[in-house]
């Protein structure tokens, strides 16, 4: 598969996996078709969240580190961003104002998935009053 096909179909997986990760964990959610958000969460609490989710289908460039497009859309983030790396079946969890969420392109080392279950719960744990 080749150009934005290809690219629809992995972001549209890495959609998936992410909502599966959170329903997993009790977080309901919903995905959306909006400019901004691919979903909208409602966590265990009641609190209502946005999340953006960006998938890399492998590793990029020197093939060290995944690569996701973060510029946000009209100067506005999501509350949550997901950061799939879909060939290792990995999410990077993160708020959307968390420094590690750069203002063009964000990348990561592998390394960085290993506590995602953790990373979940920090990220969701930091909504809730």
């Amino acid at each position: 598969m080749n150009g934005s096909t290809h690219n629809n179909n992995v972001g549209r997986a890495g959609e998936f996996l992410a909502l599966s990760r959170l329903s997993f964990a009790g977080i309901s959610c919903i995905l959306v078709q909006h400019e901004i958000d691919d979903a909208y969460l409602k966590t265990p609490s009641g609190k209502l969240l946005t999340l953006q989710v960006k998938t890399a289908s492998r590793k990029s460039g020197n093939l060290t580190q995944y690569r996701w497009n973060t510029q946000p859309v009209r100067d506005k983030k999501s509350d949550v961003y997901a950061l799939v790396a879909y060939d290792i079946k990995k999410i990077y969890w993160a708020r959307g104002d968390d420094p590690v969420i750069k203002k063009t392109s964000t990348r990561l080392y592998p390394e960085a998935f290993d506590n995602e279950e953790q990373l979940l719960k920090q990220v969701i744990n930091s909504f809730i009053d």
